[in-house]
């Protein structure tokens, strides 16, 4: 059974939007076997190893995105 989030990411806008419903679609499709345990563990246990490098591609993403942003500070002189 597909997750109820499957139509917003296939009709998201380009870019960031479609990335953060993708995710969020993959964070609840263990919701859809909480009739089996066993199932549930494992695809609980798959999506949060999938989630430790993504979660680190996407703060390195934040780093990088924030550095050429921020405020440049002048030498007193």
């Amino acid at each position: 059974m597909p997750t109820p989030l499957l139509p917003l990411v296939l009709r998201a806008v380009e870019g960031t939007p479609r990335l953060a419903f993708a995710t969020a679609a993959v964070v609840a499709a263990p919701l859809c076997l909480h009739a089996r345990p066993s199932g549930f563990a494992r695809a609980a246990a798959t999506v949060a190893a999938l989630l430790v490098p993504w979660s680190f591609i996407g703060a390195m993403a934040g780093m990088f995105l924030h550095l050429p942003c921020r405020p440049k500070r002048h030498a007193a002189g």
